[in-house]
């Protein structure tokens, strides 16, 4: 009987894999579904959440990621991250939370994601071998008469009392959210000369969709991504914009590699070449560019250079370690 029901799960862990991969794969470029490295990194976990829950639970989640032929556009990944924040969705965030960012932000930026929603699927992936396969994949019983267009599209559904937001949730995000874009806008500003912070248009591009994934993220990932933007007087330094590319690469600064890679090339180039950014990055702001003053946030754990190195001694390999600004 054992042995039964372990199969029994792991059908059921392949069948949400299979199900969330393949209208992801349908959904992106084949460029931006290798990139999607969060997907690649939390899928396993997030399948067997969900397919250790209950039926009700498994198909609102598994609406989001459509059968064929149906896809996931911009508009759809907008809806998952409205769903996280309710009280359902509360149950997977630390799983997907930044799927909808990494789906919002390649609909931006990539004409062939756009195409490729705005096109039917190929011929040869709803043959009737396939449609079989797709019906294995959800994990539930699925007649044909099952996938019809409501069905398939229908994302948020009937509500209930556990779709409620959770209260005030929406508007403590949105007040952290513009308090970290102006926080992070006026920290690169002051650290780079006029002519390359007007030109630094990656960061003007992808300011609000990383304040807005920060905004979602955890107590500690935010302290440590704010210690990259230090506060007025202090500047980013070319040292800083190298060890930020580095938190990138592993652990909580992972979600953030997509948008924030081609910051930290632009930052360290224009310090090492532009001698007015070089000075910018070395002279402590004067007091009256200090900007409007906002809420001393508390983000969890200290964000200074003592508090981290101290943390290291004691072990904590996941924090970065932060210098002062060269």
């Amino acid at each position: 009987m054992a042995s039964a029901s372990n199969a029994s799960d792991a059908n059921g862990v392949e069948a949400v894999i299979g199900r969330v991969f393949a209208a992801v794969r349908r959904s992106l470029c084949t460029h931006h579904m290798d990139s999607f490295r969060s997907l690649a990194d939390n899928l396993n976990g997030f399948a067997r959440y969900v397919a250790a829950s209950e039926p009700a639970f498994q198909e609102q989640v598994l609406s989001f990621f459509p059968n064929s032929p149906y896809k996931i556009d911009r508009e759809a990944w907008v809806r998952f991250e409205e769903w996280l924040l309710t009280r359902s969705g509360q149950r997977v965030i630390d799983f997907c939370l930044s799927w909808g960012c990494y789906g919002r932000y390649v609909f931006r930026v990539c004409p062939a994601c756009v195409n490729l929603v705005g096109l039917p699927v190929a011929i040869e992936e709803i043959s009737d071998a396939t449609e079989d396969s797709v019906s294995v994949e959800v994990g539930l019983e699925v007649n044909e008469a099952d996938l019809g267009e409501e069905d398939a599209v229908d994302i948020i559904g009937s509500s209930s009392e556990d779709d409620e937001e959770v209260p005030g949730m929406l508007e403590i995000i949105n007040i952290l959210r513009n308090w970290i874009e102006g926080h992070v806008f006026r920290a690169v500003e002051r650290s780079l000369c006029n002519e390359h912070f007007v030109g630094f248009q990656a960061f003007h591009h992808d300011l609000v969709d990383f304040s807005h994934l920060l905004a979602l993220s955890t107590n500690t990932a935010i302290d440590h991504a704010l210690t990259f933007f230090p506060p007025h007087p202090k500047k980013i330094g070319r040292t800083n914009w190298i060890q930020l590319e580095n938190w990138m690469s592993y652990g909580l600064g992972a979600p953030f590699k997509g948008i924030c890679q081609a910051w930290c090339m632009y930052g360290r180039s224009q310090i090492l070449h532009c001698l007015a950014c070089r000075a910018c990055s070395r002279t402590p702001a004067p007091d009256e560019d200090a900007g409007p003053l906002f809420p001393d946030w508390n983000f969890g754990e200290p964000a200074n250079a003592v508090a981290l190195a101290d943390a290291e001694d004691h072990g904590a390999a996941d924090e970065p370690h932060v210098v002062p600004a060269e």
